[in-house]
Formats: C-alpha cells, structure tokens, sequence
C-alpha cells in the first residue's frame, strides 16, 4: 500500500470557514488525473487540529468516495492516547485504509510511552499505521530503536520520516535493512528529501507540495529512475522554499486559490491569511514560470 506519491490534501473551507467539499473534490480529482498513489487527509496539512469530530469524519468519508480504490491514510494527532483511539476509531467508520500517528506532542513521552501508545491505537484498530516522525511539531523524535522494535511487532508498517535529519534517517533505515525489516515502508515527510531518501531504500513521500503539482511528485518518487528524480527534485526546489515560506498550509491553500482548484485561502486560527509580501512572492514566481 505505501508505495509512490501520496498527497496530504488541504482541507478547503469557504470564506465563512465552513468545510468547502465542492472544491476538495475538485482537488482530489486532479490529484487523480496525475495519477497519485492514494491520500492523507486530515494531516496537518489538513489543519486537522481545527476540525470538529463530525468535520474530520466528514472529510475522511467525502475523500474515501471520491478517491474509490485509491488508499486513504487518516491522520491522528492527540497527547492524549485515549483521544487518538477515539479519533482512529473515527477515521475507521469513516473508511480509512490505514492510519498516520503522530507522536504525542506537548506531553514529550518516554519512548516507552510512544510504544505503548502506538500499540494502543493498533489493537483498537486493527488498521495498518504510519509512523509519523516530526519532532519539529511533535517536540521529540521516534528513536531509531523504537521504530525498529514497532517495525519488527508488527505494530505499524510504515514510517513518514520528517526529521529532516540525514543521519536519523539512515540510522532508522540502515537498522530496519540489518533487522531484516525491509517490508517496512519508509516514506520521505519533506518534499525537499524525496531522491534522497528513495536513493537510499525509500518508497516514497507523503507530500504537502503535491497538492499544487501532483504530476512532477508522481514522476520523482519513481526509485527506477534516480536522475530523473533528481532532475525533478532541483527544478522544483524554488516551489518547495516558496510553499513553506510561511506555516503549512498558509501557502499552500494561497497558490490553490490561485490555479482555481479550490475557492478561498482561508485558513482556520490560530493560523491566518497570507501576508501581502509572501503574496507578491509567490505570484512573482507563478508569473514567471507560467504556473497558471
């Protein structure tokens, strides 16, 4: 399942910060046009966080249709375990394929805390989970060892790997090739790593920038073809630098409304609007290179 390109999609909302599923279809069917692997919904890309209950199953099952055989990973991001059990839970009715756990952020658990937690939303579940390592959210990292100890228990079955950190990454890599690990799926979490991971094993990425060009991420996750790959990854390294230039998906949801994908910008607070600067960036950019 966790091959390729896998887009983590932008919840649209509409000016009055309603969710705005005309135009997450209109999203998830160009997504599919460039023929993307499958989805993460309600990541933080997703601004998940800001999502009532109903809200987050409301958009895992409007993905789920639209999206028909292709796998939807669900996030879940709680300091609470009990809460990320509830919230799996939901995104299981909802008919998620697998589940995208972040580790608990705030509460900076031991790693034993960490392995206890993933085992819980696995046993409520039953459905495959990602390991999501994002100290920059999350406060702390997944360990190398516990990643290898959850890889080898069978507790999840891949790792979306935002640590930005080259020498974790081939720790945790080189550790799972030695354990014997291998089926162990290891997705780049930073569009900026993507050749570098899958030249080193990686399978492929769960990417934000893929919301704005879907093709290009397809061809570069291809591990058959590294030089196109790194031709892909230094072409649009400016587009990567420009949707991060403010907090995701600040950017992201500005360059969307911008193609005419989806409707508004808007974003839900504690995150707010684009600056006038970052705007006259990026449409610097886009004009330049014809984008729209």
């Amino acid at each position: 399942m966790f091959t390729g390109c896998f887009t983590a999609l932008v919840t649209p909302f509409l000016d009055n910060s309603k969710l705005d599923l005309v135009s997450l279809e209109r999203l998830i069917q160009f997504q599919l046009g460039a023929k993307v692997s499958g989805f993460v919904a309600c990541g933080s890309t997703g601004e998940a966080a800001t999502l009532t209950d109903a809200e987050y199953t409301e958009v895992i099952r409007s993905v789920k249709k639209i999206a028909s055989t292709k796998p939807v990973i669900a996030g879940v991001n709680s300091s609470s375990t009990v809460r990320a059990v509830e919230l799996a839970l939901l995104a299981k009715d909802a008919g998620a394929d697998a589940i995208l756990l972040v580790t608990p952020p705030y509460n900076k658990p031991p790693q034993a805390g960490i392995i206890e937690h993933f085992r819980a939303v696995k046993k409520a579940t039953a459905l495959p989970i990602v390991a999501y390592n994002i100290p920059g959210r999350a406060a702390l990292a997944i360990s190398t060892s516990t990643l290898v100890m959850l890889a080898t228990e069978g507790t999840i079955e891949a790792i979306k790997d935002s640590t930005g950190n080259l020498d974790m990454q081939l720790d945790t890599m080189g550790a799972l090739h030695l354990s014997q690990q291998n089926q162990i799926s290891m997705l780049a979490g930073d569009d900026s790593f993507v050749t570098a991971l899958l030249a080193l094993g990686a399978r492929g990425v769960i990417s934000a920038v893929a919301n704005i060009v879907p093709k290009e991420f397809v061809q570069m996750t291809n591990p058959s073809d590294l030089e196109k790959s790194k031709n892909m990854q230094f072409e649009l390294l400016p587009l990567i630098r420009l949707a991060f230039i403010e907090t995701n998906p600040i950017p992201l949801k500005y360059m969307l409304k911008r193609k005419g994908i989806i409707t508004s910008d808007t974003v839900r607070l504690p995150l707010v609007g684009l600056s006038e600067e970052s705007r006259k960036t990026i449409d610097v950019y886009f004009e330049k290179l014809g984008f729209v």
